[in-house]
């Protein structure tokens, strides 16, 4: 029998299967017109509509009535159940399902959720607690953070390996740190760049509004492979309207946010004894600047990994008839093979900012000579004499050997190469390893 997993992240619940994802929905619904509409749909006219919208239900999942009539829902329990019931009829999966739950729902919220999902076509075998497949990814590894993303706070899981049992230690979420909430306070950013530099204010209209919110993760993609800045644009009735966003602006307007998140993260850091990894969801990791915040040593699991690794570690088990079990440990089976992805091979690398030699941390783009003593001139341009130069070429820092002896990663370059933050570079004749490195303003 078939046996699938369900993520219930309201960022964007997934239904998956072994060989990889079936279906994902966000946690929205939109009431306009005679059916109800969810998922992405619902997130694509979110701000045309936003008295009909709610993204709550997920997160406030409960039977208390609603304070704004939405349709015929009479509370967030009725949602959930409109929701996972698009999940099935649009994905067509009627066999057994594992729920991966996060830690954030309470014990009431949980005995709503099984209610409500055994009314569902779905087959609820177990609940599993979202974050234990973060360890799994990670062999060797005792004691790790897990970072997710939801809609309405960021969460902090503590997850350890004891006697052969992966289990959740410690559990703390951070409020307004969600996806909504960092959502808006970039596209805040956006807002301010518009009228600085076009007089324009794209907030005037709820179609130029949405077109911002529909816009934000083309410019978090854009960031994360390392753009300084990202152009965003509103097509209004009688022109193209353009404005730069620069990375370093929306990571000072996030700083307020990664203040609280780090807080958290110390806090759960006291309670472990030696080093913890840090691991971002792939949905966390879509935040510029927050890896570099809580100094994650590893980078983000894509989530129909941490699915597949579930699925792979669940004990077997019936579909439940009465109480659906909820697992916060999981004990390895030594005899079953669990395929392991390599997490630092997905990491993606940032591109430097400055080059150090010698304690100094020198701005890019600049070129490298030697003066008569052996010492590193740094300029902003090159010369005849120069070494090397290191400068962005159609959005990628380009190493370019002028010399020969150039070696990059302990390679010999020749012509120009690709540079990211944490390579080192050897000059022949230079004493001094130079490093290329990525500064957080």
């Amino acid at each position: 029998m078939s046996l699938a997993l369900l993520d219930l992240n309201d960022h964007d619940l997934g239904l998956y299967e072994p060989s990889g994802l079936i279906l994902s929905s966000p946690g929205y619904v939109l009431a306009q017109g005679k059916q109800p509409v969810f998922g992405f749909e619902a997130v694509q006219q979110s701000r045309l509509h936003p008295v009909s919208v709610n993204n709550e239900f997920w997160h406030r999942l409960g039977m208390n009535p609603l304070t704004r009539p939405l349709a015929n829902f009479r509370h967030h329990a009725d949602i959930a159940y409109g929701h996972l019931m698009k999940l099935a009829q649009t994905s067509e999966y009627k066999g057994d399902v594992v729920l991966s739950v996060p830690g954030s729902f309470s014990r009431e919220q949980l005995a709503i959720l099984s209610g409500v999902i055994k009314l569902s076509p779905f087959k609820p075998v177990a609940m599993v607690d979202a974050a234990l497949a973060s360890l799994l990814a990670m062999p060797g590894v005792d004691c790790l953070i897990y970072v997710d993303m939801q809609l309405h706070q960021l969460t902090l899981t503590r997850v350890v390996m004891q006697d052969g049992q992966v289990r959740r230690d410690a559990f703390c979420a951070v409020t307004g740190a969600g996806w909504v909430q960092l959502a808006n306070t970039i596209v805040q950013v956006a807002t301010v760049a518009f009228i600085s530099q076009e007089r324009f204010n794209p907030q005037h209209k709820a179609e130029w509004e949405q077109a911002l919110y529909n816009a934000l993760p083309d410019w978090l993609q854009q960031f994360n492979k390392g753009q300084p800045e990202v152009t965003a644009q509103i097509q209004t009735d009688k022109n193209l309207v353009q404005a730069r966003i620069s990375l370093s602006d929306v990571q000072e307007a996030l700083e307020p946010a990664f203040r609280k998140i780090s807080q958290q993260l110390e806090q759960l850091l006291q309670g472990t004894v030696g080093r913890s990894e840090v691991l971002l969801s792939e949905r966390a990791a879509t935040i510029p600047g927050l890896q570099e915040c809580l100094q994650a040593t590893t980078w983000s699991m894509p989530a129909h990994e941490l699915a597949r690794l579930l699925l792979q570690a669940a004990p077997p088990l019936a579909p439940a008839a009465d109480a659906i079990p909820l697992l916060t440990s999981l004990k390895l089976n030594t005899g079953a093979s669990i395929s392991v992805p390599d997490v630092a091979a997905q990491r993606p690398r940032p591109q430097p900012t400055h080059l150090l030699c010698d304690g100094q941390a020198w701005p890019l783009p600049l070129a490298v000579t030697l003066d008569g003593e052996g010492n590193c001139v740094m300029s902003a341009a090159s010369t005849a004499d120069s070494l090397l130069s290191i400068r962005n070429e159609s959005g990628q820092v380009q190493l370019i050997a002028h010399q020969p002896g150039i070696r990059l990663a302990g390679k010999t370059v020749e012509g120009s190469q690709a540079v990211y933050a944490g390579d080192s570079i050897r000059v022949s004749g230079l004493t001094a390893e130079l490093q290329c490195i990525r500064v957080i303003a």
